[in-house]
């Protein structure tokens, strides 16, 4: 039997040549849901080129950076904490996540504003693990 070809592919997943072409070049003019629908074509039918289109599908999903700001680095708590968050994060299907997890271990309101601060400016989105103060509360906003 013949390895399947691009237009056994396109066949397969029902959709033109040209899509298969544009995902195979890594156009990002693909949307998502397609380059999905032709990568479980491609297993299904055995096309060589299944890693290709999975690396072209993680490119094609929006990238988030979020930041966890915890407490107590030597609390087993928090360490479970962020293994959990960064579980979570590599299970995504619809987009790639970079979880930023960083510990605080002063817990002092102002060191956790400023660290939260910091955190925030390199992230998407920050959440944190902290006593209600209205210095954090500020740092929130």
């Amino acid at each position: 039997m013949n390895r399947p070809t691009i237009s056994d592919l396109a066949k397969a997943a029902n959709v033109s040549i040209s899509t298969v072409n544009r995902i195979l070049a890594g156009s990002e003019s693909v949307r998502t849901a397609t380059i999905q629908r032709v990568q479980e074509a491609a297993d299904e039918i055995g096309y060589y080129g299944l890693n290709l289109i999975e690396a072209r599908k993680r490119e094609s999903m929006p990238h988030y950076r979020l930041g966890f700001l915890l407490q107590q680095s030597s609390r087993e708590l928090y360490q479970h904490f962020g293994r959990k968050i960064r579980e979570a994060a590599a299970g995504r299907q619809d987009a790639q996540i970079d979880a930023a997890i960083e510990f605080v271990d002063r817990l002092e309101p102002e060191n956790i504003a400023t660290r939260l601060k910091a955190l925030g400016g390199t992230c998407d989105a920050a959440a944190v693990v902290a006593a209600d103060h209205p210095l954090i509360g500020q740092a929130i906003q």
